[in-house]
């Protein structure tokens, strides 16, 4: 197959460490480079927000997923693997190609420029429309007969700027940062303008009040009214552990409860709070049990989407 050395090849490093900073050095630097070029990235979605992003900065990029220009790939596990990948550039004889592996230029303005805009990278959550089983404790048939409306996560779990807030507070924080709170005030006021949204409540946790607590000052912050609806049974595990998604299903059933003693709804709409958005079946479920005990619309939101969408 040939060397790994070709003279045509001008192979680079860039110590370029957040995603932030992979995006500045582009926007800044990619006119400069003469000719066409592919940019690998890991998923469709890394493929389809670097397209916008780059075309927002007058570079002509389209994503292309497993062909030319932006190409989501599988991260190479080896020198040879990463030989391959750009072993597409500079085959013509006399024509020569710059490879660059990024991880250089942090201009602040740069760097504020992209994380103002991967910061508005919105998730939406889409509502699930169908029942795990036809045997359920909420309709006749498989068909959800008042699906939630479609909400919103402030960004991709560990993914650069409010993801990984997210990433770190979940775990090694004992409350959720007040930029999360005032970034989601932000959000739900731009989201839901005047839908008459008077409740906020969250997915309970038998771990930690967390969510709890960020919620109580959501609804502050918005002047709506905080009210703990919702209860865990004790049973059940985490929703990433399940083998698919009837058993989220099931799994999402027998652990969530409408809260003993929790008053009736009267028609009002809910702001539906959790940290984390992975398999929808925890939102959905828990927005069915509220308008059992009539509540109107149920508006989900979470912090970060955690779900493996992503190819």
């Amino acid at each position: 197959r040939g060397p790994l050395t070709r003279e045509s090849l001008h192979i680079q490093i860039l110590d370029l460490e957040t995603k932030v900073q992979r995006y500045a050095w582009l926007a800044k630097n990619l006119n400069k480079i003469p000719g066409n070029g592919i940019i690998y990235c890991l998923t469709v979605n890394d493929c389809d927000r670097l397209a916008d992003f780059l075309k927002r900065h007058n570079i002509a990029a389209r994503a292309y997923h497993s062909g030319t220009h932006l190409k989501d790939t599988k991260k190479p596990s080896s020198p040879v693997g990463y030989y391959q990948q750009i072993g597409r550039a500079g085959r013509e004889d006399g024509v020569e190609a710059y490879c660059y592996l990024m991880t250089g230029d942090k201009d602040r303005e740069d760097l504020e420029n992209v994380q103002a805009y991967l910061d508005g990278l919105y998730v939406e959550i889409t509502p699930r429309k169908q029942w795990g089983a036809s045997n359920n404790p909420f309709d006749n048939n498989r068909n959800i007969s008042r699906p939630n409306e479609t909400g919103i996560a402030l960004a991709k779990y560990n993914d650069a700027g409010y993801g990984e807030m997210v990433a770190h507070d979940k775990y090694h924080a004992d409350a959720f940062r007040k930029e999360l709170v005032d970034k989601t005030l932000q959000v739900l006021r731009e989201r839901i303008g005047d839908q008459e949204y008077t409740i906020v409540t969250n997915i309970p946790s038998a771990r930690n009040r967390k969510v709890a607590e960020f919620a109580k000052k959501v609804a502050e912050g918005l002047g709506y009214s905080y009210q703990n609806l919702l209860d865990v049974t004790g049973r059940g595990d985490q929703q990433k552990t399940m083998q698919n998604t009837y058993f989220q299903y099931q799994n999402a059933v027998s652990k969530i409860c409408v809260r003993e003693g929790a008053p009736s709804l009267n028609g009002e709409n809910v702001i539906l709070i959790d940290d984390l958005a992975d398999s929808r079946w925890t939102l959905t479920v828990a927005g069915a049990l509220l308008k059992k005990e009539g509540a109107g619309k149920v508006y989900p939101f979470c912090l970060a989407d955690s779900s493996q969408s992503e190819r």
